[in-house]
């Protein structure tokens, strides 16, 4: 490459969406050169709302338990979040208040759950779904990126 260790030196000014696509473009071609063609892209689901927010959330999730590779910003740009996920991110967001239960519990709009997690990042530390040990052959250079 360019001499930079892997995610580091990144091009001129760059907003956080064009970051993470440099990155992820970088460490899936990486998995890919090791024979790992399942790769799922992570971040902020709306960079203009989360950098908005009151507070900058990010859920850091163990890894991505999928077969195929998938943008999880973009799956999520539809309600595909869980309840009380959603009822998690509107409780932080409205810090140092406290938002009572009687306003988090209840059905949760399409809406709702859209206004919540276009406040917020998620990041998986692995890139790619990790089979059980018993299925592997070896270690993948992928895990690395």
């Amino acid at each position: 490459m360019d001499g930079c260790p892997v995610g580091f030196c990144l091009r001129g000014k760059m907003n956080l969406t064009e970051k993470e696509n440099e990155l992820f473009e970088r460490w899936e071609s990486r998995c890919r050169k090791h024979g790992e063609n399942r790769f799922v892209k992570d971040g902020a689901v709306d960079l203009d709302r989360f950098e908005k927010a009151p507070l900058k959330l990010v859920f850091v999730l163990k890894e991505a338990y999928t077969d195929e590779s998938f943008d999880l910003r973009e799956y999520l740009r539809e309600p595909n979040l869980y309840p009380t996920m959603v009822r998690w991110i509107e409780g932080i967001l409205a810090l140092p208040d406290l938002k009572p239960w009687s306003e988090l519990d209840g059905w949760l709009s399409e809406v709702r759950r859209d206004q919540a997690v276009r406040q917020i990042v998620f990041m998986n530390v692995k890139k790619k779904w990790r089979r059980p040990k018993r299925e592997l052959e070896g270690d993948s250079e992928c895990d690395e990126a």
